[in-house]
C-alpha cells in the first residue's frame, strides 16, 4: 500500500494554512492517528517555516516557480516525508543541539525547531543537489508515540 502527497508552495507563510489542511487530510485518508498526523503537520510546518524565513530571508524565487516542494510517501510500514528548496545550502542536521536543560532566560535563540524535528523522526538525510537542498525524513509505525519506549530520533 503506497499514498502520495505532493505540493509545490511560494515562499510566503500564507501557504501554511494550504499545506497544514493538505498534511491532515492525506493523513486522515491514511488512516494514521491523530497523534502521529500531529507529528508530522509539526514537522512539516518547521521545517517549511525555517526554509521561508531563513533560507529565502525575503528574496523568494521568480514568480510562477514553486519555492518548497513538499512530498509525503505513506508506505506499509512508515512515512516518507521530502522537502525541496532552492534556498542558499543549509544542512540543519549539523546544526549544534540546543542545551534544552538551560532556562529559557539562558538559552540560546532558535534551534528548537530543528531539535524536534530530529526527536519525532525516525531518519533524516540531508543532500545538496543542482542547486537545491533536500531533506529527506522518515517516521516508522510503531516507534515512539505509538506504543514503544525507546526511540533516538535520528
Amino acid at each position: 500500500m503506497e499514498d502520495r502527497l505532493h505540493l509545490e508552495l511560494a515562499a510566503s507563510l500564507r501557504e501554511l494554512g494550504r499545506m497544514g489542511a493538505a498534511v491532515a487530510a492525506f493523513c486522515e485518508r491514511g488512516g494514521i492517528d491523530e497523534k502521529l498526523s500531529y507529528a508530522v503537520q509539526l514537522v512539516c510546518d518547521e521545517w517549511v517555516t525555517n526554509v521561508i524565513v531563513h533560507g529565502y530571508g525575503g528574496a523568494p524565487p521568480d514568480a510562477g516557480e514553486a519555492a518548497i516542494e513538499v512530498t509525503i510517501v505513506r508506505t506499509a510500514d512508515s512515512l516518507l516525508l521530502t522537502f525541496v528548496d532552492r534556498a542558499p545550502p543549509f544542512n540543519p542536521l549539523t546544526r549544534p543541539e540546543p542545551d534544552v536543560d538551560l532556562s529559557v532566560d539562558e538559552r540560546e535563540v532558535g534551534g528548537l525547531g530543528i531539535h524536534f524535528m530530529k526527536k519525532i523522526m525516525d531518519a533524516c538525510e540531508y543532500e545538496r543537489i543542482g542547486g537545491r537542498n533536500r531533506l529527506a525524513l522518515t517516521k516508522k509505525f510503531g516507534t515512539r508515540g505509538e506504543g514503544q519506549d525507546e526511540h533516538h530520533g535520528c
